[in-house]
């Protein structure tokens, strides 16, 4: 397995390396390995500055990042849905992103104090401003609307529906996996491009989302195949095997995960006559992180996809050109091996 692997970004070489590593470690190996390094620790530096490691299996870590990530995002764009927050209240947090995540996590649930404003409040403060009556115990006068904000407590929300917009993670199980044949036990699952044995991965399938999405990969490169689309809204099960077909950023050298990136039209989609070119096909879809998907965008960074082969051609700054291919899967292919041997 390990001697098949070929790749062009040492992200992926190093997630297929981990991938193979799983493949030939057996299921009570690997269980008994996951238990014995479960592990807390704490380290700390010479300016006041920590570091907590948590190890533990990849899927429960997987879930508790995702979370964070979710309740950090509706801070910071605003979105209340799903939060019991008093009546009329608006997020008004000025931390960052990170600085959220942090902060949740801290606590001894997931969650803790944020910044609220009451929208309410604020604009009978601004109408008496304006007419310059000063009877409300609001200064209608401050500058700073630091005296119209809360502190609230949330935690996160436990809805299906919050849960599965704003903190998703992805589970891969081989078909073979979910079948009764004795070779079922050979292969890994993997969540979030991370090896997760057999039996867990069988355990997430049957108790996570209701919405399974098959994926079609080449026997011979283990390269995921082509989904068909005909209008410039991506679905979701296209979006599904776009992130699992390139799995990180196509820019040569980007290692940001494909799940964050935006799809980008490498042949932009001809909104007045779609017929003419543009298509939302597999073919003219790939993922950017958003700091290339702007150059792009910018015309600083140039793409061209030759049609036979996949390989993505790009220009840059200086005339420079790189390369960049879906990875290949040596799960994938050793998949396709076991379905043939059992044919």
């Amino acid at each position: 397995l390990l001697v098949s692997i070929t790749a062009t970004k040492k992200s992926v070489y190093f997630s297929e390396v981990k991938a193979a590593i799983a493949a030939l470690v057996t299921r009570a190996e690997q269980a008994q390995q996951i238990r014995e390094r479960w592990r807390v620790e704490a380290f700390y530096d010479q300016h006041g500055r920590g570091t907590l490691i948590v190890q533990g299996p990849s899927h429960e870590i997987a879930l508790l990042h995702a979370r964070l990530e979710g309740m950090a995002r509706c801070v910071v764009r605003g979105y209340t849905a799903g939060f019991d927050l008093p009546e009329n209240h608006v997020f008004a947090d000025t931390r960052s992103f990170e600085q959220l995540k942090y902060d949740f996590l801290i606590g001894a649930t997931i969650g803790g104090d944020v910044n609220t404003l009451d929208l309410a409040q604020q604009a009978l403060a601004k109408r008496q401003e304006t007419s310059g009556h000063t009877a409300s115990p609001l200064d209608p006068l401050a500058d700073d609307l630091a005296d119209l904000l809360s502190d609230t407590p949330i935690s996160c929300p436990a809805s299906g529906q919050w849960l599965a917009r704003q903190a998703k993670i992805t589970i891969t199980v081989p078909a073979m996996a979910l079948s009764e044949s004795p070779a079922a036990d050979e292969l890994p699952g993997s969540v979030d491009g991370s090896p997760i044995s057999p039996d867990v991965a069988r355990q997430l399938v049957g108790s996570g989302g209701d919405t399974i999405y098959r994926l079609l990969t080449d026997p011979a490169t283990g390269e995921v195949l082509d989904h068909v689309a005909t209008t410039y809204t991506i679905g979701t099960r296209m979006r599904h095997a776009l992130v699992a077909r390139w799995r990180y950023c196509t820019a040569p050298g980007c290692d940001r995960p494909a799940a964050k990136a935006e799809l980008d039209h490498i042949e932009p989609f001809n909104h007045r006559h779609p017929a003419r070119g543009g298509p939302t096909t597999m073919e003219n879809l790939h993922p950017l992180c958003k700091h290339h998907h702007q150059l792009k965008t910018q015309g600083v960074f140039r793409l061209r996809r030759e049609s036979r082969t996949g390989v993505l051609t790009w220009t840059l700054p200086g005339g420079t050109t790189a390369r960049t291919h879906p990875p290949g899967s040596v799960l994938h292919r050793r998949h396709a091996e076991l379905i043939a041997s059992t044919a």
